[in-house]
Parts: C-alpha cells; sequence; structure tokens
C-alpha cells in the first residue's frame, strides 16, 4: 500500500488550462525574469466570441472536440472518443449534450457558447485533480490511462528525457510503468511506485507547467530536431486554430524547418510581448502560453484527415496494440468494395494510410493480409516495381478494386504512388497489383516499425497506422 499523503489542490485560474492538460499554477508559476500576469476564467466567457453549431466546419470546433474527449476520458463516461476533424457532427453534438447535461452551469441546448468552453474547462480541472479519483496501475486498460500516457509524454518532450515517446493507445504497459518511474524519481512530491495516484497527476501537471515557463531553457531555432521543438509545434497549432489563422496546420515532426519557423514568426508578429526574430525563447513560451488561455484554453488535438464524417468510436480507428509481426482479418463483404480515395494522415502517435471504398453495392469489411516483405511483388507488366523505403510493408485487400468490376470503369482515380513528404516513417504508398478482385498496396517505411490495422463498415475502409517508435 502507498503511504498516505496530503493533498492540496490549489485554486485554479484560467491560467492553468494550458497544454492539454489543466495546469496546476498560480502567479507564482512565472516567476523569474518573465513576470505573468493571471488571466481569469472571464477571460473565455467573451460574450464576443462565437457559438459553435450543429454543421459547422472549424479550427474551432476542432478545439472543441478535442477538449470534449478530454472530459469523456476522465468522466468515466462509455461513449468513445469522437472524430477531431472541426465538423460539429452528430456525435460531436451528442457528446456536447452529455457534457452539458452533467451540469447545472450552462443549457443543455447543443450549442457551445462561450459559457460552455469556461464550464468545459473548469470540469475538466476538477476531474483531473479529484483526490476520489481511482488509481491506473499496470496491466490496465482505460481512457484514464490513455490521458495518463499523453500527459507523460508532454513531461518526457520539455524535460529533455533521453526516452522516448509512448504509444497513447491506453494500456497500462511496462513502456508507461517506466515512464510513469521516470517522473516519480525525478521529483520529491510523491513516492517512485510506479502507480499513478491523484497526488501523482497534481505533481505531474506543475512539473510540466514548471518545464514550459523556465526561463533558463534554450532557445529553438531553425533546423533544430527535438522532442521540445515537437512541443512547440504542437502548441502552435493550437493557437493557429483559436486564432482564425488561415495557416494551415504544420507537422508535429520535432524538425523546426520553414513551415514552423513561419509559423512561430506569424504568431510573434500578431503580439507586442516578444520580438518576431523567427527564435523560441522562454519568453515566446510564456507568450504563446497567454495568448492561447485568452482565446479559450487548448489541448493538443489530434491531426487526423477530414474525411467529412463524424461517426463516434468507430471513426477513431484503428486501436489496440503496436506490433511489427503479420496480421490479417477476414472480410463480410460479398460483393467486390470498389476503392474511391486513398488519404494520408500525421497523428501523434504514427502516420496513417486510409483506404476508403464508396462506390458500388458492396458492403461489409474488406479483409486484409499485411506484413512487411523483402521486396515488391512484379507489378502488371511483370516487371519488379520499385518502392522508395528502407523497409517494405505490404499491404493485401480482398474483395477489393480500384474499378467496377461490371462495366470496368475506374472508380479509384488517385495515384498509384502515394507521397508522404513530410512523415516520420513512411516515404511513399504504391498500388502494385489491382487485379480480380485483389489489391496490393506497397508502403515504403523507414525501418520495420511496428503498426495496427483496423477495418470497418459505414464507411467501408481499412486504415494501416505505423508508429513512431521504431521498438
Amino acid at each position: 500500500m502507498r503511504p498516505t499523503m496530503r493533498l492540496t489542490i490549489p485554486t485554479l485560474t484560467a491560467t492553468a488550462f494550458f497544454a492539454g492538460s489543466s495546469i496546476l499554477a498560480g502567479p507564482a508559476a512565472h516567476a523569474g525574469e518573465f513576470p505573468h500576469r493571471p488571466i481569469q476564467l472571464v477571460a473565455q466567457a467573451d460574450p464576443g466570441a462565437p457559438p459553435i453549431e450543429r454543421g459547422e466546419r472549424s479550427e474551432l470546433a476542432a478545439w472543441w472536440q478535442d477538449r470534449l474527449n478530454t472530459w469523456l476520458q476522465l468522466s468515466g463516461s462509455s461513449t468513445g472518443q469522437i472524430v477531431v476533424d472541426g465538423w460539429y457532427g452528430p456525435n460531436t453534438e451528442a457528446a456536447t449534450l452529455e457534457f452539458q447535461e452533467s451540469t447545472d452551469e450552462v443549457p443543455a441546448d447543443g450549442v457551445v457558447d462561450p459559457e460552455d468552453r469556461v464550464a468545459l474547462a473548469e470540469a475538466i480541472m476538477a476531474l483531473e485533480t479529484d483526490p476520489g479519483a481511482p488509481p491506473i496501475e499496470r496491466g490496465e486498460r482505460s481512457e484514464l490511462a490513455a490521458w495518463w500516457q499523453d500527459r507523460l509524454n508532454t513531461w518526457l518532450q520539455l524535460s529533455g528525457s533521453s526516452t522516448g515517446q509512448i504509444v497513447v493507445d491506453g494500456w497500462y504497459g511496462p513502456n508507461t510503468e517506466a515512464a510513469t518511474l521516470e517522473f516519480q524519481e525525478s521529483t520529491d512530491e510523491v513516492p517512485a511506485d510506479g502507480v499513478v495516484d491523484p497526488e501523482d497527476r497534481v505533481a505531474l501537471a506543475e512539473a510540466i507547467m514548471a518545464l514550459e515557463t523556465d526561463p533558463g531553457a534554450p532557445p529553438i531555432e531553425r533546423g533544430e530536431r527535438s522532442e521540445l521543438a515537437a512541443w512547440w509545434q504542437d502548441r502552435l497549432n493550437t493557437w493557429l486554430q483559436l486564432s482564425g489563422s488561415s495557416t494551415g496546420q504544420i507537422v508535429v515532426d520535432g524538425w523546426y524547418g520553414p513551415n514552423t519557423e513561419a509559423a512561430t514568426l506569424e504568431f510573434q508578429e500578431s503580439t507586442d510581448e516578444v520580438p518576431a526574430d523567427g527564435v523560441v525563447d522562454p519568453e515566446d513560451r510564456v507568450a504563446l502560453h497567454d495568448a492561447i488561455v485568452a482565446l479559450g484554453g487548448s489541448s493538443p488535438i489530434d491531426d487526423g484527415a477530414d474525411d467529412g464524417t463524424d461517426d463516434g468510436a468507430d471513426d477513431s480507428l484503428p486501436s489496440g496494440e503496436f506490433s511489427a509481426d503479420d496480421t490479417s482479418a477476414e472480410g463480410t463483404a460479398t460483393l467486390t468494395a470498389q476503392l474511391s480515395d486513398v488519404t494520408t494522415a500525421a497523428r501523434q502517435v504514427g502516420d496513417r494510410i486510409e483506404f476508403t471504398f464508396g462506390a458500388g453495392d458492396a458492403s461489409g469489411t474488406v479483409g486484409y493480409e499485411i506484413g512487411y516483405v523483402d521486396e515488391a511483388p512484379a507489378g502488371a507488366s511483370g516487371e519488379p516495381v520499385e518502392v522508395d523505403g528502407d523497409a517494405l510493408l505490404q499491404v493485401v485487400l480482398r474483395p477489393a478494386a480500384g474499378y467496377d468490376p461490371a462495366t470496368g470503369s475506374e472508380t479509384y482515380t488517385g495515384p498509384d504512388r502515394v507521397t508522404f513528404d513530410e512523415s516520420l516513417v513512411i516515404s511513399e504508398a504504391v498500388l502494385v497489383v489491382d487485379f480480380e478482385g485483389v489489391m496490393t498496396w506497397v508502403i515504403g517505411t523507414r525501418s520495420e516499425a511496428p503498426f495496427r490495422v483496423a477495418s470497418s463498415e459505414d464507411p467501408t475502409r481499412v486504415v494501416v497506422e505505423i508508429s513512431h517508435e521504431t521498438d
């Protein structure tokens, strides 16, 4: 049994609602060279802020979806995670209503007004610091464990740890326990026992805030590759969402390249608090923090492809553990599924390629056989097909085709060679075979990285996600 500890939960303001963790800190958190004026929660209730209503597509809606997902994780709701795609559709509205019905602070009308944003922020803060919350222990699978993994990853990024990012899959396994112990051993606030109690959640929040506002932190400059740069990219993306910028989301890959520098300059030019020099100093981190809070609070979002759907937990595919072993599943479709689109997305834990089947009368799931191979199969010409990559992941789909078997007309008109210019692990995906109800794609990767797969219907699709971790 853990020794009894007294947990003191400080009074929270919107200053604390930062980086997806409702960071616990008062005005003293910014002690040092960069004094900080705390912004009260009323700043989030600006009556001029626009509401979010069903049918809207916006970065602000994506931010709300992400915050709702955090609340769903922490509240123990049986509702699955909603897709963070910026479309305020029926599933997002249902989750909004579930939250609104859980509190007396706002009406349950499905519309997100500034008061709802304040109420959600306060609800998440209360849940994150609840002294009666259950512990998280090795072997557990839960949304609460996924939330802890995400917060640990932020601490690993900011602390300069040599430990790589852990997979956010909700399983409290050996890697998550090891990262937890690493954090616990770094502080005198909690015992190093690998168990996550409420005290640990408060201690981690305070540690993240201290690191985010550390006046002695190193600068981030163009050309750098680091976890700290990845953290800054994620924070910039949140500011771009909430500020109404026309700049698209930047890839969170840890490389401070020209796109990241341009977004940094855009932020710096929007404020009088820091010089617009493209270099990220501690003052910039504090200024970005303040700007995000003033706009309504923040959390990292899942940079998924906007597929125009809002289908709840099923749209959050794939799930489960990553593995480099071969995997397969039988499909339930009785007719050949006709490929209509191939999309890609860079996500927090891995890079994703999605095969969507939207044409024809086929119903059911598409079967797959997926595994690493030494070489790509020959194409229709009989000649070897070149695929860029140090490793080759072969994806066989059946019954599937890029054309209508009855008429021969093409249903997939996209490229046979899909490139991933800014991916951490994928070079390209190449269509090698499309014959008699069998499609074979080969994905070129930078290593035999672990992957996970899921197949679904309505919409019919197969999604392959390749982890950023290589071990």
